[in-house]
């Protein structure tokens, strides 16, 4: 995703709000390089950028398919409330 973004007219998509997994050590990290590297090439100055993390995640590694039903279902519940609260025009 963060490869769709470097070629997005950036100043059509204001606020951006980047949301991860709470265990995704990656994501938010290479997000942040990007909105740097976009305030270094001018293009996102006073640009309002939001980072989040949620908690809940649908399947983790080496977690079983019986509980995997319930995390999953928690994780859409969590991720419906955020996308109620943030009310996106693009997802």
């Amino acid at each position: 995703m963060i490869n769709v973004l470097t070629v997005l007219q950036k100043d059509m998509f204001l606020p951006r709000i980047y949301v991860a997994a709470a265990t995704d050590n990656m994501s938010l990290q290479k997000a942040r390089v990007l909105e740097d590297n976009m305030v270094d090439r001018a293009w996102g100055k006073g640009v309002s950028v939001q980072f989040m993390q949620i908690y809940r995640r649908s399947r983790e590694v080496g977690q079983s398919y019986l509980t995997s039903v319930g995390t999953t279902l928690l994780a859409m519940s969590h991720a419906l409330w955020l996308m109620i609260r943030i009310r996106s025009q693009v997802v």
